[in-house]
């Protein structure tokens, strides 16, 4: 079966004039079927750069990032962006544009050069805005939404784009616990009804556990890549914990404090 995503001794970091930064490396990937896969890991480990990297948003240092089989360097932005949309904790700057015009900015990559929405595009921005069950936000401001809605609005503009990969950077960071659970229930959903690819990084580790088919796991030392069910049977989730008041119970499928 062809990847979906797939990477080999990929080196992620920065360069600092011709000096090397290295954040993690030897970050070997395989995604061959639509799936929703957490992205786990301390604050500062890698998880952004990670997913920045995956999209071509900032440079590998080392290793080859394929994309549907193909290179990703070989990839030009009008065709990485057709394949790959990302989603990044950094917010819009303020503006008059509406939910709606907001959204329709994911048909970008496909407007003519006069930006003209087509029947098509608009099909596509419709049913993105249908699936978010976001209708009644359609008119507002961008500036007049909650935290859980903006995120709603984001993930819709990323399905009105219409890639088969979707890369979130924690979307949940400063909800509540209804709109975090309402999110990840969204991504659950969207990877069942439209096939889609999605990885999310996050520090919310009991839902990444309730509904992700995979986890990727960083740690100061090594990558992880496996089923949710086999991170359990084999333990791996102690490595994403240090404090010794607590621990992951593999029969109760939870963290326990000591």
């Amino acid at each position: 079966m062809e990847s979906i995503i797939e990477t080999t001794n990929l080196k992620i970091g920065y360069k600092i004039r011709k000096k090397q930064a290295v954040i993690a490396q030897n970050i070997n990937i395989k995604v061959s079927t639509a799936k929703l896969i957490a992205l786990i890991g301390e604050n500062g480990i890698g998880k952004s750069t990670l997913l920045r990297t995956l999209s071509k948003v900032q440079p590998k240092l080392d290793g080859n990032i394929s994309i549907h089989s193909k290179k990703i360097e070989n990839y030009t932005v009008a065709e990485l962006s057709k394949n790959i949309s990302i989603v990044l904790t950094e917010k819009i700057p303020a503006s008059n544009l509406t939910v709606y015009e907001l959204i329709a900015l994911g048909r970008q990559t496909y407007t003519n050069w006069l930006g003209a929405l087509t029947n098509d595009d608009k099909s596509k921005i419709d049913n993105a805005i249908e699936l978010c069950k976001i209708k009644d936000l359609k008119t507002k401001k961008i500036d007049e939404l909650s935290d859980g809605q903006y995120q709603k609005m984001m993930i819709a503009r990323a399905l009105a784009q219409d890639t088969k990969i979707i890369l979130l950077d924690e979307p949940t960071a400063h909800l509540d616990i209804n709109n975090k659970i309402e999110i990840f229930k969204l991504l659950k959903d969207l990877v069942e009804k439209e096939q889609k690819l999605i990885v999310v990084s996050t520090h919310e580790l009991q839902l990444a556990l309730h509904t992700c088919n995979d986890l990727w796991l960083i740690t100061n030392t090594e990558f992880l890549c496996d089923t949710t069910k086999n991170h359990i049977k084999k333990g791996s989730l102690n490595k994403m914990v240090r404090s010794e008041y607590v621990t992951f119970d593999k029969i109760k499928e939870q963290f326990i404090f000591q």
